[in-house]
């Protein structure tokens, strides 16, 4: 014990050694420098959670284009010239045919016996009309690849061996044919002049058959086909009735003399 605090002992005229404060002491002891003023923030609104995010569906080719679309798409077109000077007409012209077929399918289903009727069921303006539209806008939309999507296949591909038949429609084709913006146009304009053709021949014939029409010529106005079975079951139904109850059930015709007095015509199949 004599011996350590000998040694402990501090030796006299020698200043006693320090050891080196560590670095973590130092950095501590050093002056911090003034923290900066902290800036608030505005808080976020809150927004509720939203779901999956919707992907927009492409655009229909429209006939309100820019430069760059008009252009390729008049570039592959067999007629550029026609199809850019017909473009801004289309939208008239699909306006128009659709406004004459719905006059003369409502003319015609609610006032059969007028002579307005009569005259519009006689009159060939409305199909000439819409049938040089349908031929000009299909002429502006033929492309040099519209035949062969019309009609796909080839003669090799029909003779290989088997039942292997060429040149009929597919699906495919077809959705390829309409995703083009005269090609929809043209088969707009087929649609309304076959409808407006179907509720003529309904009417006619109902006027020959003594027939009420004005269901199945509302109802070609809209889709043809089904407008002209409409009629031919009207037709059926009438026939069965009468063959069932032995007599004639349909509806009497209306019976106009002539202005020269030359005879007596039937002129509708409505009573009034």
């Amino acid at each position: 014990m004599a011996l350590a605090a000998h040694r402990s002992a501090a030796t006299p005229g020698i200043a006693p050694q320090r050891r080196p404060a560590p670095a973590r002491a130092l950095a501590a002891a050093a002056p911090r420098p003034a923290a900066a003023p902290q800036q608030h923030r505005a808080p976020r609104p809150h927004h509720p959670q939203r779901g999956p995010r919707a992907v927009a569906a492409p655009a229909f080719p429209s006939f309100r284009r820019g430069a760059a679309e008009a252009a390729a798409a008049a570039s592959t077109a067999a007629f550029p010239g026609l199809q850019s000077a017909v473009a801004p007409l289309v939208p008239a012209a699909l306006a128009a045919a659709a406004a004459a077929l719905g006059a003369v399918a409502l003319l015609t289903a609610l006032a059969p016996a007028s002579q307005a009727a009569r005259r519009v069921a006689r009159s060939n303006i409305p199909y000439v009309l819409i049938g040089l539209a349908y031929g000009v806008v299909l002429l502006a939309s033929w492309q040099a690849d519209t035949l062969a999507l019309m009609m796909p296949g080839s003669w090799a591909d029909g003779f290989k061996g088997g039942f292997n038949p060429q040149f009929l429609p597919s699906l495919d084709s077809v959705a390829t044919l309409f995703s083009r913006s005269f090609t929809s146009a043209s088969f707009l304009l087929h649609t309304v002049f076959i409808n407006m053709f179907a509720a003529r021949w309904i009417y006619n014939n109902g006027f020959d058959e003594r027939l009420p029409t004005s269901h199945s010529i509302l109802l070609a106005a809209l889709v043809g086909p089904l407008g002209v079975l409409s009629h031919l079951i009207t037709k059926a139904a009438f026939a069965a009735a009468s063959a069932a109850a032995g007599r004639d059930l349909r509806p009497r015709g209306v019976q106009v003399r002539s202005e020269d007095g030359g005879g007596v015509i039937t002129i509708m199949p409505y009573d009034g």
